[in-house]
C-alpha cells in the first residue's frame, strides 16, 4: 500500500491562494475546490527556478461565504493506506477503503478542508518546474520571553520573480498549534490582492506579477514565546496556479473523483448548490517548526571548560603552558564549586572566572597558548559570566526590583558586551561582575 498523510481542520474561510469567486445568491450556495499539489520543500532562504523533485498532496475544501451548513461531513474512498492523520477529533473512520471526517454544524463564514499527501518524494516523485524564483528574509528568528513586546517583532520580506508563469499566489501562516510560541500577523491587514484572516494567523496574497520582474512584500509578525527562548519562523507557501475545470451540482451530497487517490464526497443534512472547481498548484514551501532553545546551564558550561583545560594539561605535561593552564584550571574548579553551592555564590564564581581569564590572557601573551584556542576559551568563560548576570537581571525585572539598580545593571551589561566584542575578555568579565552585583542588589 502507498502511504499517505491526511490532515484536516475546520478553518476560517479566507479567500486566497487562488480561491474561487462565488455569488451570494442563491442563499444555499457553497463553493467546493479540489486541488492537486506538487510541493517542493525549500532548504535555505532562496529558491531558483529549476526542475525539482517534490511530493504530492490533494485537498478537498469548502468555502462558505455566509451560509450555515448542517451536519457537514466528508469521505474519501481510497485503497491507499494512510500512515499519518491530523485533527483526530474530526475523524470518524481512519481505515481503508473509506475514510470519513465529521465537521458538525459549520457556522456562517466558516468552511472546512482535509488533505491527503505523501510524506516524502520517495513514494510518488513529483518532478516539476515551479516557474518562479523566490526568497525570504527574516529580521530575527530567536525570541525571548523577557524581551519587551516591541523587541519581539519579526519583519518578513518575501520576493518573487516570475520566470514561466504570472498566476502565482502566496500564503503566510503565522502560527498553528504550538506549545512554544504564539504569533500573529500585524501588518499588512488589507489591500488589493490581500486576504487576511481576522485572527491574524493567515495572510494570502494574489499579487499582480510580470515575467522576469521582481515583486516583494514586507510583513510584520508579533511573536509571543511561551517558553524562555524560542526559534521561530513562519510557514510560507508560494504556488503557481492552473485552472483545470469547474462546474455546478446540487443535492445533499457532492462526490468528486480524483483518479490518483479515489473519490471525495462532501455531504450535509440539507440540500445545497455546490459550485466547484479543480486546480493544480506547483508550490515551493518553507514549513519550519518552532522550537524551544534550551541553553546549557552555567554549571554545564563550566564543566565543559574544565574538561578542555584538563585536556591541554594532559597533552602538554611538565611544560610552562601546563603550569599556566593549571592556574586557570584551579580557578575554574573553584568557580564551579561556588556555582554548585545551595544557594550558589555567583559573585564569587565570577570573581574566579575573571582570574581564570587573566591566566589565559597571560598564556597567550607569553606565546604559550595558541591565540585562536585562547580566544575561544576566554570567550566561553566570559559567556558564563554574562549568563549569570543576565539570569540575575531577568529575575530582578520579573520580581519588580529596584528600577535604578536594574538600569545600572543593564548599563554595565551593555558595556561588558562592547568589551567582549572587542576581545577585552577580562575587562568584560569585570563589567558582568558589576552587572551581577547591581542586579542582585535590585532584588534584595
Amino acid at each position: 500500500m502507498k502511504k499517505v498523510i491526511a490532515v484536516l481542520a475546520v478553518v476560517l474561510v479566507v479567500s486566497g491562494l487562488g480561491s474561487m469567486a462565488y455569488a451570494q445568491e442563491p442563499v444555499n450556495e457553497v463553493s467546493a475546490s479540489f486541488d492537486s499539489r506538487w510541493i517542493y520543500d525549500v532548504s535555505g532562504d532562496t529558491f531558483t527556478n529549476d526542475l525539482v523533485t517534490g511530493r504530492k498532496e490533494w485537498i478537498a475544501e469548502i468555502h462558505n461565504p455566509g451560509v450555515p451548513i448542517s451536519a457537514l461531513g466528508l469521505t474519501l474512498n481510497s485503497t491507499l493506506e494512510f500512515d499519518r492523520l491530523g485533527r483526530w477529533e474530526h475523524l470518524v473512520s481512519r481505515n481503508p477503503p473509506v475514510y470519513e471526517w465529521s465537521f458538525g454544524n459549520v457556522p456562517d463564514g466558516y468552511g472546512a478542508h482535509a488533505f491527503v499527501g505523501f510524506n516524502s518524494p520517495d513514494v510518488m516523485p513529483a518532478n516539476f518546474y515551479p516557474g518562479f524564483d523566490a526568497s525570504r528574509f527574516l529580521s530575527k528568528t530567536v525570541f525571548l520571553q523577557s524581551e519587551e513586546p516591541q523587541d519581539r517583532k519579526q519583519i518578513l520580506t518575501i520576493e518573487v520573480t516570475p520566470k514561466q508563469v504570472t498566476w502565482i499566489s502566496i500564503g503566510v501562516c503565522a502560527s498553528g498549534e504550538s506549545d512554544v510560541v504564539d504569533a500573529v500577523i500585524t501588518s499588512p491587514t488589507s489591500g488589493e490582492g490581500l486576504h487576511f484572516s481576522p485572527d491574524g494567523r493567515w495572510l494570502n496574497i494574489d499579487p499582480d506579477l510580470h515575467l522576469n520582474t521582481p515583486w516583494s512584500i514586507t510583513i510584520e509578525i508579533q511573536v509571543t514565546p511561551k517558553v524562555p527562548k524560542v526559534e521561530y519562523m513562519p510557514q510560507i507557501h508560494i504556488a503557481q496556479l492552473e485552472h483545470v475545470r469547474d462546474g455546478m451540482a446540487s443535492g445533499a451530497s457532492f462526490p468528486y473523483e480524483m483518479p490518483e487517490i479515489g473519490i471525495w464526497n462532501w455531504f450535509a443534512q440539507d440540500s445545497y448548490v455546490w459550485q466547484w472547481q479543480e486546480l493544480h498548484r506547483r508550490m515551493v514551501v518553507w514549513e519550519p517548526e518552532p522550537r524551544e532553545i534550551v541553553e546549557p546551564t552555567p554549571q554545564e558550561l563550566m564543566e565543559d571548560l574544565i574538561t578542555s583545560l584538563e585536556d591541554i594539561v594532559l597533552d602538554n605535561p611538565d611544560t610552562p603552558l601546563a603550569d599556566k593552564v593549571e592556574d586557570a584550571l584551579a580557578k575554574a574548579q573553584t568557580a564551579l564549586d561556588e556555582l554548585t553551592k545551595a544557594p550558589p555564590d555567583n559573585q564569587a564564581a565570577v570573581g574566579n572566572i575573571e582570574g581564570a581569564v587573566g591566566d589565559l590572557e597571560a598564556a597567550v601573551s607569553d606565546g604559550l597558548l595558541d591565540p585562536m584556542q585562547g580566544t575561544q576559551l576566554m570567550d566561553e568563560f566570559t559567556r558564563i559570566a554574562r549568563q549569570l548576570a543576565v539570569n540575575a537581571l531577568d529575575q530582578a525585572i520579573a520580581s519588580g526590583g529596584d528600577p535604578d539598580s536594574i538600569n545600572e545593571a543593564q548599563q554595565e551589561l551593555a558595556e561588558g558586551d562592547v568589551l567582549r566584542s572587542s576581545g577585552a575578555f577580562k575587562d568584560a568579565v569585570n563589567k558582568y561582575k558589576d552587572a551581577l552585583a547591581k542586579a542582585e542588589s535590585a532584588i534584595s
